[in-house]
C-alpha cells in the first residue's frame, strides 16, 4: 500500500464497510476516509500516538492508533487485561516480548496479543519507526490520552 488513503480504504474494505470520502471525519458508526493531517496524537516517552478512530466512533468496538517509535524506544513489560491489541508493523524493527517468547518484528510482520498476556517491544532500529495499532474493544486509547502530552 503507497498512502494511509489506501490502508484505511483496505481496513474498512475488511470489515465489509463501504468508503465514504468526506472532509469531516466521519459520525459514529460510519466508515471512511479519515485525514492524519490534524488528527489527535499525543507522546509518551518516545512513542508519539496518532488517534486515527477510537470508541466515540465505533461504539466502543475497536481503537486504531498509529504509533511513531523513536529508535531505541518502546514500551516496557506491561498487560491490559480487558483489552486485546494487534498491530502491523509498517517501518521499523522491533524486539518483541509476548508470554515470555521473544521475538523480531519487521515491516509487513503482525503481532497479536491477547489481553492480559503479558508482552513488551522496542525499536531496535535506527529509523523512527510505525507501527498500526488496533486494540479491542475500545478504550485502551484512552489510558494514552491521559498519560501523555500533546504534540506541538
Amino acid at each position: 500500500m503507497t498512502d494511509r488513503r489506501e490502508l484505511f480504504e483496505a481496513l474498512a474494505g475488511l470489515a465489509g464497510a463501504a468508503v465514504v470520502r468526506a472532509d469531516d471525519p466521519p459520525a459514529k458508526g460510519e466508515a471512511g476516509v479519515r485525514p492524519t493531517a490534524g488528527a489527535d496524537a499525543v507522546t509518551i516517552a518516545g512513542l508519539t500516538f496518532v488517534f486515527h478512530t477510537d470508541a466515540k466512533q465505533t461504539g466502543g468496538k475497536l481503537s486504531v492508533v498509529e504509533v511513531l517509535v523513536a529508535p531505541g524506544a518502546g514500551a516496557p513489560p506491561h498487560t491490559h487485561p480487558k483489552y486485546d491489541e494487534s498491530f502491523a508493523v509498517l517501518a521499523g524493527t522491533y524486539d518483541v516480548t509476548t508470554d515470555g517468547k521473544k521475538a523480531t518484528a519487521g515491516p509487513g510482520d503482525f503481532v497479536h496479543i491477547p489481553g492480559g498476556v503479558l508482552h513488551a517491544f522496542t525499536n531496535t532500529s535506527k529509523e523512527v519507526g510505525r507501527i498500526l495499532s488496533v486494540s479491542t474493544p475500545a478504550g485502551l486509547e484512552e489510558f494514552f490520552r491521559a498519560v501523555g502530552y500533546k504534540r506541538l
